[in-house]
């Protein structure tokens, strides 16, 4: 048998378990949390100092830009370039030059140079107080002269013969002519007594007649660029350089070399530098993307570094980078952090420690209650175990309940014995044939009625094998096939058995109930036999009288619907000829006004004829009057043939109408024409109503069909949209369209009418059903509607809503 745990085992190691767990989640959460916090502190730190950085550049150089814009274009515009000695140019750039000085300290020099191979500038001096001019041109005999102060007539500082010095060719003009724009040069050292790191900004002048004509620049110092380095470098403890596009140094915030030694014109690579950090920092640069941070490592050290693109001033293409280590970031917060990890494992330690003796204190008296258990589950109901209360409640309430349970059980125990002698007595005296089958197949136990069915004692069964005791009792191999299929299955079964015992039908009702274990094995197959011979011979003689009532009640139905069909037929029969009437009334107000006319007109006609005749006896018929009476009669008789021939048609409408809805015979005929005649036919009560009605359909649509019933179906639905669809509406329209679909003929009838509720819309085509009971409605007219359509093989389907009109749409099958 497995080996168990203790309870003290149980406990402790799920707790020490848990513990383990918790600190190694919370030294992983806080590691996360802590790279969490590292990332973000460095980003923004990184961010702010790399905006402050890119917003002084901006400040510290795009001041001269927009000053030497201002400065080039003052001397295009003011016709400074018309003197040949250009006196006037070096009076605007002296005046120029002191009035932004002590604003941009920035700027070293101003200066013109010109095609002419002409050089005007002014330079601040080192002590930012006074200015040297220098001069080459008519007035220098093309001399680079250099002058102590701004005045052309004081000492000379330093004088290059004429020749030495083309201002054409040097760095700062050949680019710009090549290419006319703004542009900055590269950094240099300026070779004064000063030698500062010089930046150049240059702008083409071009006439207004689109001549090149020279340059106008000014030199910026960069030292302001490495001050204010340093100073940001002081707040954040980091290391802050910038580099142009081709990774070149342009200033550093550390002593790291700028220029090459020995070569002020060539500046150190980034990746030359002495300082480590700007090596493997400008490595990652190289693969990073501008405003994202990133990290590498060093000497076992995180470092953190941020690239931004300086924009402005535009043309620079300058490259600011930060570099910040994680220790300068986050201080001592880790050191911190291992301490607490420190406390929380002693005191988890100690916390273990005094677990131990608790498990100890309150699992005694758990395991003594355990081994009274034990012995209550034997039997021993009596076992006394040496229990004392304890401090704690819950063991208390144990050790109180286990009392309780021993108890209970004890009254249980001596309560199934009397419910079992009980349930044995019941079993013995019910009605029903009780019997246990063990998996051997041999009877377990019976009841007194099994015995008395069969007239065998128990003892007698007992142990018998069940196949040749049904075999023989039961006449049949039925009750064993069913018994077979239930150890199968593992269900209960019921069955029905019909024998004979004693010459005398015998019905019984078989039962076979499968009791399974834990391991769904079958263990005994409980049994019940029910003789239910007398209630099957009662259920049978009511089948019998109930068979007979039925058909007795079919017949008297059968009668009834031949009775109700014969009235519906007559009823419809009925509203065929309410429709004809109404068609006769409606014609015969439609022929009256022609013939009403032609009557007018043949009076007038006899009572003209007969002036006329008189005249003409009496010899007072003149020429003007004999042709007015030929005129009179020939209008009078046009008139009277017009009127005569629309009752003609209106007669034949009729008679085809007529005689097609009391002859139902198939013919070929014109869709419109006879559609035109049924709602011509219907024109008094059209006109009475002022509802126009719209035939949309090919006038020359033909059809193989009834037509009679065509027309029954459209004056029912047209009457029914009459009587029911408008009400108090002005404008009162239907629409009336047909078309063939495939092997159907499609007619879709419709209204602009007052509508109907859903409920109405399921009932309409029901017979007897009408919205106007008790004011002349028969609610026959849609249901001889429906079927008319349907005994054509058709479908009809309404559609409606409440002030949104009807509509039918009907589709018949058309005869071959």
């Amino acid at each position: 048998m497995k080996k168990k745990l203790t309870i003290r085992k149980a406990i402790f190691y799920p707790f020490m378990i848990t513990i383990t767990l918790a600190i190694a989640l919370f030294i992983l959460s806080w590691r996360i949390e802590y790279n969490q916090l590292a990332n973000d502190q460095g980003q923004k730190i990184l961010e702010i100092t790399n905006n402050t950085i890119k917003e002084k550049l901006g400040n510290l150089l795009s001041e001269p830009v927009m000053v030497l814009n201002t400065y080039s274009h003052n001397i295009l515009y003011q016709d400074y370039l018309n003197q040949e000695d250009y006196s006037s140019l070096e009076s605007f750039i002296l005046m120029f030059f002191k009035s932004i000085h002590q604003d941009i300290p920035q700027i070293s020099v101003v200066f013109y140079a010109g095609e002419d191979q002409s050089f005007i500038g002014l330079r601040a001096n080192s002590n930012q107080e006074d200015y040297s001019l220098m001069l080459q041109g008519i007035r220098t005999d093309f001399s680079l002269n250099i002058y102590d102060t701004e005045e052309i007539s004081d000492a000379l500082a330093y004088s290059f013969p004429a020749g030495t010095y083309d201002p054409t060719v040097r760095p700062f003009y050949a680019p710009v002519k090549e290419n006319p724009t703004f542009q900055w040069t590269e950094i240099y050292i300026n070779q004064d007594e000063i030698k500062e790191a010089t930046i150049t900004a240059v702008v083409p002048i071009i006439t207004r007649a689109g001549d090149f004509v020279g340059v106008a620049g000014m030199d910026v110092k960069l030292n302001g660029i490495e001050l204010f380095l340093r100073e940001e470098s002081k707040k954040s403890g980091g290391l802050l350089y910038i580099v142009d596009n081709k990774g070149e140094l342009v200033a550093s915030s550390d002593d790291s070399q700028i220029f090459m030694e020995n070569d002020s014109e060539r500046r150190m690579l980034a990746r030359k530098s002495e300082n480590p950090l700007i090596v493997n920092s400008i490595k990652s640069y190289e693969d990073s993307k501008a405003g994202e941070y990133y990290t590498f490592e060093l000497d076992h050290q995180k470092y953190f570094f941020l690239n931004e693109t300086l924009l402005e001033p535009d043309g620079l293409n300058w490259h600011v980078v930060s570099v910040l280590s994680e220790e300068q970031l986050m201080g001592g917060i880790k050191n911190r952090q291992y301490v607490i990890i420190g406390l929380i494992i002693v005191v988890t330690t100690i916390g273990a420690v005094i677990a131990l003796l608790l498990i100890a204190y309150f699992t005694k008296p758990i395991r003594m209650s355990a081994e009274m258990a034990v012995e209550i589950s034997k039997g021993n109901w009596e076992s006394e175990n040496d229990l004392h209360r304890t401090s704690i409640h819950e063991t208390n309430e144990l050790l109180e309940a286990l009392m309780m349970m021993k108890n209970s059980l004890r009254e249980s125990f001596y309560s199934i014995k009397k419910n079992e002698a009980q349930y044995r007595e019941l079993v013995e005296n019910l009605d029903e044939m009780i019997y246990s089958i063990s998996m051997k197949r041999r009877f377990n136990s019976v009841n007194k009625p099994f015995e008395n069915y069969f007239g065998i004692h128990r003892d007698e069964i007992i142990g018998v094998e069940v196949k040749p005791f049904f075999k023989k009792n039961v006449l049949t191999d039925e009750w064993f096939e069913h018994y077979m299929h239930v150890l199968e299955e593992k269900k209960p079964e019921r069955f029905q058995l019909n024998l004979v015992k004693n010459d005398k039908r015998q019905v019984l009702n078989f039962s076979l109930v499968p009791v399974l274990n834990e391991e769904n094995d079958i263990e005994v197959v409980l049994g019940s036999i029910s003789n239910i011979t007398e209630l099957v011979v009662v259920l049978e003689k009511l089948s019998e009288m109930t068979t007979k009532e039925n058909e007795r009640l079919e017949e008297l139905v059968k009668q009834r619907t031949e009775d109700l069909e014969a009235t519906m037929k007559e009823l419809a029969n009925q509203e065929k000829l309410a429709s004809l009437g109404s068609l006769v009334s409606g014609v015969a107000h439609e022929i009256n006004t022609p013939l009403g006319v032609a009557v007018t007109t043949a009076s007038y006609i006899k009572k003209i004829n007969e002036e006329n005749l008189k005249q003409m006896d009496e010899g007072k018929m003149s020429k003007s009057n004999f042709i007015k009476f030929i005129h009179n009669l020939n209008d009078s008789i046009e008139i009277l043939n017009s009127n005569l021939y629309r009752a003609s048609e209106l007669i034949k409408s009729f008679k085809m109408i007529a005689v097609n809805q009391s002859h139902e015979t198939i013919e070929r005929f014109n869709v419109y024409q006879y559609f035109n005649a049924t709602v011509l036919s219907l024109k008094h009560e059209l006109k009475q109503g002022g509802h126009h009605v719209e035939l949309l359909m090919d006038e020359a649509l033909f059809i193989v069909s009834y037509p009679g019933a065509y027309s029954h179906i459209l004056t029912n639905l047209i009457m029914n949209a009459i009587i029911h669809g408008f009400k108090d509406l002005e404008d009162k329209r239907i629409e009336i369209r047909a078309h063939k679909e495939d092997k159907n003929f499609v007619i879709d009838f419709s209204d602009n009418g007052i509508g109907m509720p859903e409920a109405q819309v399921h009932k309409i085509f029901e017979p007897f059903f009408t919205s106007k009971r008790g004011q002349g409605g028969t609610g026959l007219g849609l249901s001889v509607v429906y079927n008319l359509i349907t005994g054509m093989n058709g479908t009809i389907k309404c559609e409606s809503r409440p002030d949104q009109g009807t509509r039918f749409i009907i589709k018949i099958p058309l005869e071959e």
